[in-house]
């Protein structure tokens, strides 16, 4: 489970005020309840593409040879730089 900092808390409290206000209700632990629901689910679904980005990301360093193979830019075909 992620804490929560600053922000996010004031944030949170200014979205469940508006929830509230939208419904013609006054604020109560429900709408904050509802909002703090939506954000975890938020950052489960933030973390699990963080991970499949993260493996993929591992496929393709393992896959490719950075260096290059296809030789520097700058080289002309007599081999000296330009």
């Amino acid at each position: 489970m992620h804490t929560m900092n600053g922000r996010e808390i004031s944030n949170s409290v200014t979205t469940a005020r508006t929830l509230a206000a939208d419904g013609g209700e006054r604020l109560s632990l429900r709408h904050l309840e509802v909002i703090v629901g939506v954000w975890e689910d938020f950052h489960m679904s933030l973390r699990r593409v963080q991970r499949r980005v993260s493996g993929r990301e591992a496929k393709i360093s393992g896959s490719f040879d950075w260096k290059g193979d296809e030789g520097d830019e700058g080289d002309d075909d007599d081999g000296n730089d330009q």
